[in-house]
């Protein structure tokens, strides 16, 4: 048992707080991944253009377990948001 729990939330906080190196690039074979299966829901967006969290997350819909519908409705989501939604217009990517 801790004498001092504080001190060992505080020491715990203290580690939490210490700045994380974020990879700028994403992974190229998830790269790959996603260009292979994005012409599908997406055909005209250039997945090289797209930031490494948008990647992620188009991994994530593509090879989840999605009907057709879904998929298309979450990567327009994830490239365009509600713009590309409600409008077909896509402000962001062209």
């Amino acid at each position: 048992m801790l004498k001092h729990p504080l001190f060992a939330v505080a020491v715990m906080l203290a580690l939490l707080a210490q700045p994380v190196e974020v990879h700028a690039q994403a992974n190229a074979q998830l790269v790959r991944s996603v260009e292979r299966e994005l012409p599908r829901y997406a055909p005209n967006v250039d997945v090289r253009t797209l930031s490494p969290h948008q990647i992620a997350s188009l991994h994530m819909v593509l090879h989840g377990r999605y009907s057709e519908s879904q998929k298309r409705a979450r990567v327009r989501g994830i490239i365009g948001g509600l713009d590309v939604l409600l409008f077909g217009r896509n402000l962001t990517f062209r």
